[in-house]
């Protein structure tokens, strides 16, 4: 994964080349890179977007937002059997994860968020 953030970070720096050489190092022990990065934009990352949620214990597979009482909100699950909800304003996990104890009892690969209808259905 690391080469494959080496050669994002050089497509955003403009040098295609490099990436392309990157992203064809082969690592022994690790498989080929899934995949090359044909062009990349952007700039420094945004400070609001530096700040790690904490909190899962292994890889998290799925990520959903939405918005709850009007604040915007981030679903997580993760390997660690843990599904859990983020405060995007404040950085802060929302509540207890689900859990076994919640009925929630292997790998989180999926989540999603909805909006309730109002239509009194």
């Amino acid at each position: 994964m690391r080469r494959q953030l080496l050669s994002l970070d050089a497509a955003q720096y403009g040098d295609r080349d490099l990436s392309a050489r990157i992203s064809a190092v082969l690592v022994e022990g690790e498989p080929v890179a899934r995949w090359g990065v044909d062009w990349a934009t952007g700039s420094g990352v945004d400070a609001r977007f530096r700040c790690a949620f904490t909190g899962h214990t292994s890889w998290v597979w799925a990520v959903a937002t939405g918005v709850v009482d009007g604040r915007p909100i981030a679903v997580t699950g993760s390997n660690d059997r843990t599904v859990r909800v983020w405060d995007l304003t404040t950085g802060q996990q929302v509540g207890e994860p689900l859990t076994s104890h919640t009925g929630h009892d292997d790998a989180a690969l999926a989540v999603a968020t909805a909006e309730q209808c109002g239509c009194g259905t």
